[in-house]
């Protein structure tokens, strides 16, 4: 990748293919031949990308960063296929919900923001955190966590809730230990 950092990476499940993110704003597609990568796709975004998300079940990755817009891409040649806008700073972190369906991104707008990757409609907007987010997993179909600046962990509980369905559901902050405070 020459000079520049690599801020993200992720393969496919099967191991053959391997996607990164580079301070050079460039997301690079590598095919995966012996022992050895071989780059085979190249797309730019205008500054640093931040982070990278995969949906093998319709071959779209998903890139962001430094100029604040996810980027939606065709995995084999990196053709650009949309663009999702709305935050206002830069973008440090997006996870997708296992089935495809659903995109969440953190931003260094102190927002979180759920998107349909369908159309790339901002469906959910959570503000109210005193820093950036900076990290965001799934832990199944059900839990979202994310975590921010503010050394807090958010938990979010996605799925139905009394007969209705929804995405949002804050649930319990939890502050980070400080060294030596026990498990």
């Amino acid at each position: 990748n020459g000079d520049a950092w690599v801020r993200d990476c992720l393969f496919n499940t099967a191991g053959d293919a391997l996607f990164t993110a580079d301070d050079d704003g460039r997301v690079r597609a590598w095919a995966r031949s012996q022992d050895k990568f071989a780059l085979t796709a190249e797309a730019s975004h205008s500054h640093r990308v931040w982070c990278l998300a995969l949906d093998e079940g319709s071959s779209r990755l998903f890139s962001a960063g430094n100029d604040s817009v996810i980027r939606v891409w065709e995995t084999a040649s990196l053709k650009k296929l949309n663009l999702y806008e709305g935050h206002g700073s830069w973008i440090r972190s997006m996870s997708l919900l296992q089935d495809g369906r659903v995109l969440v991104s953190g931003s260094e707008d102190q927002t979180l923001r759920f998107w349909r990757t369908e159309g790339g409609r901002c469906f959910r907007r959570r503000t109210g955190y005193a820093r950036r987010v900076f990290a965001i997993g799934f832990g199944s179909e059900d839990v979202l966590v994310c975590g921010t600046g503010d050394h807090k962990l958010v938990k979010f509980d996605l799925g139905v809730d009394e007969g209705r369905s929804s995405y949002f559901q804050p649930g319990r902050v939890c502050q980070r230990r400080r060294r030596g405070e026990g498990v």
